[in-house]
């Protein structure tokens, strides 16, 4: 439990550090962030869209 609680002061100290210093390197990895997302939505879109139902929809059916 002590190494959690450590772990957790560790990056509280390290975004207030960064977030004073360096604000423009949190903005740039948040936009680095949605950045990918965005590429990753279309791909995830297309996949989910090509899914085949086994059976028709509303009805179901017992083997």
């Amino acid at each position: 439990m002590a190494v959690n609680h450590s772990v957790v002061v560790l990056a509280i100290g390290l975004a207030l550090t960064l977030g004073i210093l360096r604000p423009g390197l949190l903005a740039d990895l948040q936009l680095l962030t949605v950045s990918g997302f965005i590429q990753i939505v279309p791909g995830l879109l297309a996949a989910i869209g090509r899914r085949r139902l086994l059976t028709a929809p509303g009805r179901w059916r017992a083997w």
